[in-house]
């Protein structure tokens, strides 16, 4: 009897519900910010303009992502000197120009996509927290534009 009871509860529709990771966790799974289980992105590239699961907007406003520009450097600069000094620790008779042709080329270059992924990850991340609300958003950019046509004539 309490085998059948536990194998009813088992069943229930809360154990079909997924759980909410951690922050940190669904930063690492690149995630949405909000319910931590939309996927951000939909190919190696190509970003999904809003949550599928929660319809977050990913994007706030027009040049949004230029701020991941400034995630993305410290990124590319760590992972380019640290390759760098380690290869000249292990190979020490190189010409430190042929060093850094072997980091940038088949070490650094294979890790662009992920650089960039991560650095739009985490520009989101640190956006939503440091302005969790939606005081910015496209939709308010495209409604003032509707309202000053005369600003965009083509000339």
């Amino acid at each position: 009897m309490q085998s059948q009871h536990h194998q009813d509860s088992e069943k229930s529709p809360r154990t079909a519900v997924k759980r909410r990771p951690y922050g940190w966790l669904a930063l690492l799974r690149q995630r949405c910010p909000r319910c931590r289980l939309g996927p951000i992105f939909r190919g190696l590239f190509d970003m999904h303009q809003h949550c599928p699961l929660c319809e977050l907007s990913f994007q706030r406003d027009a040049g949004y992502f230029l701020g991941a520009m400034y995630v993305s450097y410290p990124i590319s600069a760590v992972l380019l000197t640290g390759g760098y000094f380690l290869g000249r620790e292990l190979l020490p008779s190189w010409d430190p120009s042929l060093v850094f042709l072997l980091i940038v080329l088949p070490c650094y270059l294979p890790l662009v996509p992920l650089v960039y992924r991560y650095a739009r990850v985490l520009w989101i991340y640190f956006d939503r927290w440091n302005e969790p609300g939606e005081t910015s958003s496209s939709v308010g950019w495209e409604q003032w534009r509707e309202q000053h046509p005369e600003r965009f004539r083509a000339e």
